[in-house]
């Protein structure tokens, strides 16, 4: 059963890196966008930005809840 923790704590951890770096990247577009003028580009960065912010808090949060089911499953 650690194992498996790990395995869920450790996936977890990684989805919220990536949700990170994907708010960061969108950070970077639409400043871009913004410095340029194009809005679209600066459309995109936002979404960017939500969607990796939702997925790093959503991802962590998951994960925790999965790791408190499993370790109150007793035999």
């Amino acid at each position: 059963m650690a194992t498996a923790i790990k395995v869920v704590t450790a996936i977890g951890a990684i989805l919220a890196v990536v949700g990170l770096s994907w708010l960061l990247s969108g950070a970077f577009d639409y400043f871009a966008g913004r410095k340029n003028g194009n809005p679209q580009m600066m459309d995109q960065g936002m979404t960017s930005m939500i969607a990796g912010g939702a997925m790093a808090t959503i991802s962590g949060g998951v994960a925790t809840a999965i790791v408190t089911a499993m370790q109150a499953i007793t035999f």
